[in-house]
This record gives C-alpha cells, sequence and structure tokens, in this order.
C-alpha cells in the first residue's frame, strides 16, 4: 500500500471509528504505531522529514528510510487487523441471525444436544425473517451433521435426515429466488443506463426461469420491485418504491444490511417524489433520514444531503437549508459533486434572501474548472447577484459570456428559454436605468415567459425560474 493511500485509510478511520481505533491501540500497547497515526494526520507527505524526527529522534536519510517504510507497513497491518475486528463484532452485534448460527455451533461442539435442538427452531426462524437465507442453511447442515447423536435409534433416523432435507430444500428455493431477484434488479440498472445512453448492445433480458414474487420472502420481493422501479417513470415507480419499502418492513430491523436497505428505500421515495414535484412528502422522508443518528455513514449521504436542500430550496425554506448545509457541509469532503450540489444551493438561498454579501463571500473564485452544468449554473446565480446590486452591465456580461463560451454552446439548448429570458430582462434594465424597466422592453419580455409557460416542465419548477417571476412582478412587468 502506499503512503498516499495509507493515508485516506488513516483519515477515513479518524472519521468514523476515532474512538475504537484509539481503544484498540491501548488496549494492544502500540504507543508507536498510535503516534504515527496521528503524525500522518498532522503532516503531509512532504513532510516525511519531520514525521521521522518526532517518531525516532533522529533525522531522515535515505539509509534509515527502511525504518519509516517499515513502520508504515506495521501500522498498515494493524488497521486492517482493527478493520476485520471491528467488522466482526458489528456483524455479530447487528445480526442476530449470525449470532444464533454461531450459539448453536458452539452447543453442537459442546455436545450439549439437547440445548441444540430448543435453539434450533428459533435460529431458522430469526434466519429468515432477516433475510439471511445462507445463514438458515447452515444452520440447517449442522443438524444434519448431528443426527446420528440428536436421533440415537437407527431406525428412526431415516425421517430425521428426511425432514432436515425437506426443510433445506424449502430454504435453498427462497436463497435462489433472493438471488434471481437480485440478478435481476441488476439487470434493470443495466437496462436503464443502456437505455439513456441508446446503447442497445448492453439491454439484458431478465431472469424468469424462476419466480422471484413470493409472498412469504420480502427479501426476494424487495429486490424484484426494486428492479422493476428502476425501468418505470411516474407515479408507477412511486408504487413499486413504496411497495418495496413495505416489503423490507417486514424483516428483522436488528439486522443492519436490511436497516441500510430500508434507509435506502426512503431515501429513493424522498428523492423521486421531489423529482415529480412532491415535495411535502419528499421533505416528510428527508427529515425523517436526516434526523438519524450516524445518516451521514451510509453510502447515500451525499446524494440524501444534495437531494434535501434542493427540495427544501423548491419549499422556499431557504433559512432551514442554509441550517441543514451548515450541519453538512464537512461530511463528505472528498465528494466534490455533492459538494459543488451544496454550495449551488447555499447561493441560491442568498439570492432570494437579498444576502449579497454573502453570496459574494462564498462565490466560487475560478469556476473555468468545473463541469458545464456547474459553470452554466454558477453564471446564472452571478448574473441574478449582479441585478440585485443593480449592476445591470455585468449581469448582461455574465449571460454573455455564458451564452458564447464554446464549452457551453452545444450544452445549454434544453434551458435556452430562461437565459433567452434573463437576457432580455436584462437588457431592459441596463437600457432603462433601473429595476422599472421601460414599456417598450416588456413585449419581448412577456414573449419568453410565454415559451416557457408553454415548454418543458423542469424549466417552471426552477428556482432560477421562481426568482425570475418574483423579479418581473416586482419590475410590474407580471
Amino acid at each position: 500500500m502506499s503512503e498516499n493511500r495509507l493515508r485516506s485509510l488513516v483519515k477515513a478511520i479518524e472519521r468514523y471509528r476515532k474512538k475504537a481505533i484509539i481503544a484498540y491501540f491501548r488496549l494492544y500497547r502500540k504507543e508507536r504505531l498510535e503516534k504515527l497515526y496521528h503524525l500522518l494526520l498532522l503532516h503531509d507527505e512532504e513532510e516525511k522529514e519531520i514525521i521521522f524526527r518526532k517518531l525516532f529522534r533522529k533525522a531522515y536519510t535515505l539509509k534509515n528510510d527502511y525504518l519509516y517504510r517499515n513502520e508504515l507497513r506495521h501500522l498498515k497491518k494493524f488497521l486492517f487487523q482493527f478493520l476485520v475486528k471491528d467488522e466482526m463484532e458489528w456483524t455479530m452485534y447487528e445480526h442476530p441471525s449470525i449470532e444464533r448460527k454461531f450459539l448453536l455451533q458452539a452447543l453442537g461442539r459442546l455436545d450439549l444436544h439437547d440445548y441444540f435442538l430448543h435453539y434450533y427452531q428459533s435460529a431458522i426462524d430469526t434466519s429468515i425473517h432477516s433475510g439471511d437465507y445462507w445463514s438458515a442453511l447452515e444452520v440447517n447442515l449442522l443438524k444434519g451433521n448431528l443426527i446420528g447423536y440428536i436421533v440415537p435409534n437407527m431406525k428412526e433416523r431415516p425421517n430425521a435426515f428426511a425432514d432436515v432435507v425437506s426443510e433445506r430444500g424449502m430454504l435453498l428455493q427462497h436463497l435462489i429466488s433472493l438471488v434471481v431477484a437480485q440478478q435481476n434488479f441488476m439487470i434493470g440498472n443495466i437496462n436503464y443506463f443502456a437505455h439513456g445512453f441508446n446503447d442497445s448492445s448492453h439491454f439484458t433480458d431478465e431472469i424468469t426461469a424462476f419466480e422471484w414474487m413470493k409472498s412469504e420472502n420480502p427479501l426476494s420481493n424487495f429486490y424484484g420491485l426494486l428492479g422493476k422501479q428502476v425501468q418505470s417513470h411516474g407515479s408507477e415507480q412511486l408504487l413499486f418504491l413504496q411497495e418495496a419499502l413495505n416489503q423490507i418492513s417486514l424483516l428483522d430491523e436488528r439486522n443492519a444490511f436490511i436497516y441500510g436497505q430500508k434507509l435506502h428505500v426512503i431515501y429513493l421515495l424522498a428523492r423521486e417524489n421531489s423529482s415529480q414535484g412532491n415535495w411535502e412528502e419528499a421533505n416528510r422522508h428527508f427529515a425523517f433520514l436526516f434526523q438519524l443518528e450516524h445518516i451521514d455513514h451510509y453510502p447515500f449521504s451525499p446524494g440524501l444531503f444534495g437531494n434535501y436542500t434542493t427540495n427544501l430550496i423548491k419549499l422556499k425554506e431557504f433559512h432551514t437549508c442554509l441550517k441543514v448545509i451548515e450541519l453538512v457541509k464537512d461530511k463528505f469532503p472528498l465528494n466534490a459533486i455533492y459538494q459543488i450540489l451544496l454550495l449551488q444551493n447555499r447561493l441560491i438561498s442568498y439570492i432570494f434572501l437579498n444576502e449579497t454579501k454573502l453570496f459574494r463571500k462564498h462565490y466560487p473564485k475560478n469556476i473555468d474548472e468545473l463541469t458545464w452544468q456547474s459553470k452554466y449554473a454558477f453564471l446564472i446565480l452571478s448574473s441574478i447577484h449582479f441585478y440585485q446590486e443593480e449592476n445591470f452591465e455585468m449581469a448582461l456580461h455574465e449571460i454573455h459570456s455564458l451564452k458564447t463560451w464554446q464549452g457551453l454552446k452545444d450544452q445549454f439548448i434544453r434551458f435556452k428559454p430562461i437565459v433567452d429570458l434573463l437576457e432580455k430582462f436584462y437588457t431592459g434594465c441596463y437600457r432603462s436605468g433601473s429595476h422599472h424597466i421601460d414599456m417598450e422592453y416588456k413585449k419581448p419580455i412577456l414573449k419568453e415567459i410565454k415559451i416557457i409557460e408553454l415548454g418543458d416542465t423542469e424549466i417552471k419548477t426552477m428556482a432560477i425560474y421562481e426568482w425570475c417571476k418574483l423579479a418581473l412582478k416586482e419590475s410590474g412587468i407580471l
């Protein structure tokens, strides 16, 4: 592992498992490794000499570089051991089915066959209720291996084995059903992206040899429904997501995997409701997820924070939006996409609250390095900022730079109507020398409004268009 990767590992552990790793260092009395761990957090790679001197109390040279590299290897090995042990403890604590499986395994080793039989059915039921058919099959196999001890009467053993085999067949059918549903879910994702990019070479047929929709197999139902919602739209997609949530809710939430899947589908419900204009319903789901402890540990959390703040803007909850951004702005420093989205939502909130000083303070210094989508958004917002400061010439300049920038010429076609509207509006303000523009400039503006109202629904729900309508009302045009 390179030093850069080790630093990334150290930073991730410090962020998510800080107390646990410190306790682990202290438990095994690894003072030097703990010191190196903290030094890697404090110093950059270029400061190797400083780290070396603090660690070994002597100057760094190429001859003694092996000491530093050896210590890095020891730290990597120690951190990996910690992660494995931590994961095993978490798995045992959060997965009751695995805990029951290990308990039965231990009882079998101790020849406590009465105890084994007493807890056997409970272990099977717990595994099924957790959607953990692998554990159920392993527990079933344990019983099969102990039949000779559990059933001393030779004549009764065939019936006992037959019961085990019959139960195993049922569990195996459920497992196959689950795996097929998961496979179809992945196929649904492949087809969704293939359709989006018109790539027919990747279209894949779903597996239909096995029936996945079994009323007694909620996890199989869950994945089957997720696969169908990926390829659906509108109200049908929301129905599939709601039913998927109903199915996953039938399982034991003490299983951390099941709980995580449930939260994920709630996030999908929130996101799709928001995209379909059901902002109040979306906000109910977003707010529920946001208040959960450790919600930032889930893979979908960057999307949650970005979409939650966007939905708050749709609801015109600008103060709440800014509070959320302040709470989550440092949660995912390496995720540039969602950092940009949060910044856009921060600036939009400042626009609606007329906070011009705060807008300029947070506006990015160099937008040329951003994607065309981000540059488009920031230039629009910058033009509105200049309009609010009554600098109509600069507002027009920002719009003209957007329209003439080579990288954007072919990209912003679908949003052209709103750019044309702002251009006509700023032109009227510039030539009139005021927010209240002369009559001769109103007709072209009203024409652009009509084009938008008869056109793309997405533009009509954009926060920028909402601001345009407010500004046009204040100017006496609407």
